[in-house]
């Protein structure tokens, strides 16, 4: 069989086949509205940077920039975001008030998030809001 060049083609074309039958079900995909609370915000108005934290709980809040300062020679450092003890801040972003943030899930699912939907103007030690409640079983 190996020697033949038609005979490996047909076999390859026959175990397709039946690969194809087996795994014959519709594509599963649906497209569904979030449920986050978002504030309205006029489209039009300027953009403003911002910070966005999320944590490993998933927690997620938005800062104005011009809260955090740069720091000099001897610096102390400040708290950027108050946690809980088993939690600790995994991803901080600077993003403008129009970008898009995309959020993955564990069960692959993409939801999209403008800056300016997330709970913003927190007080820079708040510990945000917990995401995961507008997604029952989804991390």
């Amino acid at each position: 069989m190996l020697s033949s060049p038609e005979l490996v083609m047909a076999a390859i074309k026959d175990e397709t086949k039946a690969f194809k039958k087996s795994f014959n079900n519709p594509r599963v995909q649906s497209s569904t509205t979030r449920n986050w609370p978002t504030r309205p915000m006029n489209l039009s108005s300027l953009t403003k940077d911002a910070i966005i934290t999320l944590s490993q709980k998933g927690y997620v809040k938005r800062v104005p920039s011009d809260t955090f300062r740069t720091q000099h020679r001897g610096g102390k450092g400040v708290v950027g975001m108050r946690t809980r003890e088993d939690d600790a801040v995994m991803d901080l972003v600077v993003v403008d008030t129009h970008d898009t943030l995309f959020f993955f899930t564990n069960r692959g699912r993409v939801y999209p998030l403008k800056a300016y939907q997330i709970h913003g103007d927190s007080s820079r030690t708040s510990r945000g809001y917990c995401y995961q409640t507008s997604y029952p079983g989804q991390r």
